[in-house]
């Protein structure tokens, strides 16, 4: 019996049995791993499988990003378009399967195959969370004439997985983000430090709403009215801590260095707090 090559499979000559859709009347070449000269070979098919697969991946996680990111564009709820999503993925990964031909997702409101959604609670149970190797055998040569229609179980599952990982972190920088954004409190303070310190003086024409939106346009900070009615707002250990920690890491570094030297003015320095 002829033994078969990595480039027999490469080309596709051989079509690995183990994951294949045949037409009817068609006879190609079906091989299983015993079908092949040496190791050498079986390790050289396995090692391009696994390329494949996550080229194959990266691939659809690129796409699923790219509209995920045309949607929060365009989405008026944020954290909510996160949360659903998120429920989205956790529900396909371990929800209770109805045994139908197909089953329609809530959120998403596409229809998978109940085959197919069990193929993917399978890898995320097997695979993802205990940690099974994952085994490639599925996986046949790009120059193969019988390729299956549609994105493999497998690899939907894995890219599903890194997807949420992705939209997690996502949320994650969003709410860092909102933490650490400068108060209108502080960004008050900020804009009359300016005036005070004559680095962009107010002129005497200028209200302070003119001139609280102009001074945080020039420095790039966000601005609401909230800021202009914090504009004379006194002094605190806390205003200038927070405007130290919010808003001078924000700045250039030569207005930063102005406003660091009021502030270490006003605050005690560290070797003093405990005298």
């Amino acid at each position: 019996m002829k033994k078969y090559t990595y480039k027999d499979w490469l080309d596709g000559k051989l079509i690995l049995k183990y994951d294949y859709i045949i037409p009817k009347g068609e006879t190609p070449i079906l091989g299983e791993w015993n079908d092949f000269n040496a190791d050498e070979d079986i390790l050289l098919i396995k090692r391009k499988q696994k390329e494949i697969f996550d080229e194959r991946v990266a691939n659809l996680l690129e796409k699923y990003k790219s509209v995920f990111n045309k949607e929060i564009e365009a989405s008026k709820e944020f954290e909510e378009h996160c949360r659903l999503t998120l429920n989205q993925i956790d529900s396909i990964f371990t929800g209770v399967l109805t045994p139908t031909e197909f089953i329609r997702t809530e959120y998403w409101n596409c229809v998978f195959l109940y085959k197919d959604l069990c193929e993917i609670q399978g890898y995320y149970k097997n695979t993802i969370i205990r940690g099974v190797e994952v085994d490639y055998a599925f996986i046949n040569s790009p120059r193969m004439n019988y390729q299956r229609q549609g994105v493999n179980s497998q690899i939907y599952a894995h890219t599903l997985y890194l997807f949420r990982k992705w939209v997690e972190t996502l949320q994650s920088q969003k709410i860092e983000t909102k933490t650490n954004k400068p108060t209108a409190p502080v960004l008050g303070f900020f804009c009359s430090l300016i005036n005070t310190l004559g680095i962009d003086k107010k002129n005497e024409t200028e209200s302070a709403i003119v001139y609280c939106e102009r001074i945080c346009v020039k420095f790039k900070l966000p601005y609401t009215d909230r800021v202009r009615q914090n504009y004379n707002v006194n002094e605190t250990k806390k205003l200038m801590q927070a405007l130290t920690e919010k808003v001078l890491p924000l700045i250039d570094n030569e207005t930063k260095i102005l406003v660091q030297k009021y502030l270490d003015s006003k605050l005690p320095s560290k070797q003093n707090l405990y005298a």
